[in-house]
């Protein structure tokens, strides 16, 4: 996340929240979706993956709303 630390965490609400591994802090407000999220990964390019309910969805900054991608 433009070459900060970060940590992703996914909640059974549907929350994403992006943190600061170093500081405990929030990077950006949480992201919201659909469904129980099952699982998060950060990519080396910055994005962010996100497993909710049957759809997987790919973020591309904090600040941009999710879309499905398969």
């Amino acid at each position: 996340m433009s070459g900060r630390p970060a940590a992703a965490t996914g909640s059974w609400d549907g929350t994403v929240r992006l943190w600061n591994p170093l500081t405990a802090q929030l990077l950006a407000p949480p992201l919201h979706f659909p469904a129980q999220v099952h699982a998060v990964a950060l990519t080396p390019t910055g994005h962010l993956a996100v497993a909710a309910g049957p759809d997987l969805f790919l973020v591309p900054s904090p600040t941009t709303e999710p879309g499905p991608r398969a």
